[in-house]
């Protein structure tokens, strides 16, 4: 992604965040704001109407290179899924280091896999690959 239209969507996060928007309930309020004909995906006039409300100020070539970038399927529409990747808050580098710890530990193979076995040898039960 290009400086310019990552620029557009940390714009785009921080007023969502200014609005009250936070955590992953906060996101899915905003979407369901911007999703005006409660279709569950956002089209360019909603997502225009959205920009606008927030009191974000961008050219039309600017909404479109933003609106692109958020339809990462390119299906004319924002689905809630490519909202919420494009939206979230990068994950902090001290969760970072206590995920990958956590990892490590499980991943018993050292394949850098989960995997059945992996859960097995972590548990000491053979229960999980029953089914």
């Amino acid at each position: 992604m290009d400086e310019t239209t990552a620029t557009l969507i940390e714009a785009l996060r921080a007023q969502v965040l200014k609005k009250g928007y936070g955590g992953m309930r906060g996101l899915a309020l905003a979407f369901k704001s911007l999703d005006i004909d409660f279709s569950k995906r956002i089209v360019f006039e909603e997502l225009k109407i959205g920009i606008e409300s927030y009191g974000i100020r961008m050219s039309e070539g600017y909404l479109r290179r933003l609106f692109k970038a958020l339809d990462k399927d390119n299906s004319g529409g924002i689905d809630f899924l490519e909202f919420m990747k494009a939206l979230e808050p990068p994950m902090k580098s001290h969760r970072k280091v206590v995920i990958n710890e956590a990892f490590d530990k499980l991943d018993v193979t050292k394949d850098d896999v989960l995997n059945v076995e992996d859960m097995k040898d972590y548990t000491g039960k053979d229960e999980l690959s029953k089914k």
